[in-house]
């Protein structure tokens, strides 16, 4: 049970699962078609082993207080034999001294039948059972609130993947454009450096970029195929790509002041709080339940027994209802233990501390998310300034390229000078998507952690 707390504390992102062939998912003729983030999110939903695990032991959970309602009922149960007996006992007679006799047992009968029906009953058990029928009761609800914390989680890390993909993929879009750029520039600078214009060094900075941007858009590439691989295996679809997902802008909402923030994801109805306070209460349960079965405190039972034997089989073969083999017995037993070593007082004294262990674990649940929380809200937050930032910039950039484009087209600039302002500039748009894929994560995050729909 410690460890299950603890492992309701930890609120992590689904991590790579193994792939699926997408033909066992959909269609390979949907590939086609563009694939919308809810089908994925479904597809990640239905192909999860960790959401399937965790749906099973709900299903087990549901089996599990359906066995301690049981214990409310009688239990009946019921015996039937039948003997044959190859050596059955000879009639024993008695001999007079006149030579007469008398039967004293008469000749055992070869065969002999027996049924019993037994019922029991419990009367009082100390709210035992009633205590074990809460206790699964809640255990019900921590596994059926893991299910939904599971999917909300596999949401998020869908929603978080194609987000990210897609803006890598704006980013590989610019850095094509900086490469034919780069490469255009390259080639002016060849042609300065033959006819004496420029030194070597000029001509060697300028391969040197080419260089850097296709050693950045190889490194783009690789982060694409593994944001790619990861969405495949989170989905159990093969053969996805930028191209075929239908992709929509995220907006940002306001969330409001860290303080609220933290509040809302501190909130005693999110699930990872209502997954602790219900173990909480699933250890109460469980020491109660170790109080009850004290010493000397007596289970009350009613027990009621019939019984029929006899050489007869009943209904069918003659005289059966003469044999005088019936029984029906009403019993009502008490049972304790007096002492067992006081193995029953260190029970108690385990349950005791597994409550005071929920109790803490609870609190550093609190601290851990509000310290995550904490961090991830000052870090997008400064992404968002980022992006303002970004924003400006990228505007004075515009303003730079127009004025610098007039000039060349009236003879008054050189194409060099606009080239290294266009790269400039595109580089100044690879660091804005780089900033909006970090504020994107922190955001979902954010959403994520404080129980809200994006």
């Amino acid at each position: 049970m410690k460890a299950l707390i603890a492992a309701a504390a930890v609120l992590v992102l689904l991590s790579p699962l193994m792939p699926l062939r997408g033909d066992d998912l959909i269609g390979s003729g949907d590939l086609e078609r563009r694939i919308t983030l809810e089908e994925l999110q479904e597809h990640a939903a239905g192909y999860s082993p960790e959401l399937e695990k965790l749906r099973s032991a709900q299903r087990q959970s549901r089996i599990d207080l359906a066995e301690a309602r049981s214990g409310r009922w009688p239990e009946i149960s019921f015996l039937a034999t039948g003997t044959y007996l190859f050596n059955p006992m000879d009639e024993m007679k008695a001999y007079l001294p006149d030579g007469s006799s008398f039967p004293i047992m008469e000749a055992q009968e070869p065969t002999y039948y027996q049924f019993g029906l037994q019922l029991t009953q419990p009367i009082f058990t100390w709210g035992k059972i009633h205590q074990a029928v809460r206790l699964h009761e809640l255990l019900l609800e921590v596994r059926s609130l893991e299910v939904y914390q599971k999917q909300r989680e596999l949401n998020t890390t869908a929603a978080t993947l194609v987000h990210s993909l897609c803006y890598l993929e704006e980013m590989l879009q610019t850095v094509d454009q900086q490469v034919r750029l780069a490469l255009r520039l390259s080639e002016i600078t060849r042609d300065s450096f033959d006819q004496g214009f420029i030194v070597e060094e000029e001509l060697l900075s300028a391969r040197l970029q080419v260089r850097e941007l296709e050693l950045l858009q190889r490194e783009l590439q690789r982060e694409k195929r593994s944001l790619l691989r990861q969405l495949e295996q989170l989905t159990g679809i093969q053969g996805l790509s930028p191209g075929i997902i239908e992709y929509q802008e995220i907006t940002f909402r306001d969330l409001g002041s860290e303080t609220d923030v933290i509040g809302r994801a501190l909130s005693g109805d999110r699930e990872i709080f209502m997954i602790l306070n219900l173990l909480r209460e699933v250890q109460d349960r469980a020491l109660k339940i170790s109080q009850a079965s004290m010493y000397w405190k007596p289970d009350l039972a009613l027990q009621i027994e019939a019984g029929y034997e006899s050489s007869q089989f009943p209904l069918i073969e003659k005289d059966w209802y003469r044999q005088e083999d019936y029984s029906f017995n009403v019993t009502v037993a008490l049972e304790t233990t007096l002492w067992d070593g006081g193995r029953r007082i260190q029970e108690v004294k385990r349950s005791r501390e597994e409550v005071v262990d929920a109790d803490i674990t609870l609190l550093e649940a609190r601290h851990t998310i509000t310290e995550e929380v904490s961090e991830t809200y000052l870090q997008y937050e400064l992404n968002r300034s980022r992006m303002e930032y970004h924003d400006l910039k990228g505007q004075l950039f515009a303003d730079r390229i127009g004025s610098s484009r007039r000039q060349f087209e009236s003879g008054a600039g050189s194409e060099p000078d606009l080239l290294a302002l266009q790269l400039e500039s595109l580089g100044h748009d690879l660091q804005t998507l780089r900033t909006r894929i970090d504020a994107v994560r922190g955001y979902l995050t954010l959403l994520h952690m404080t129980g809200e729909d994006f």
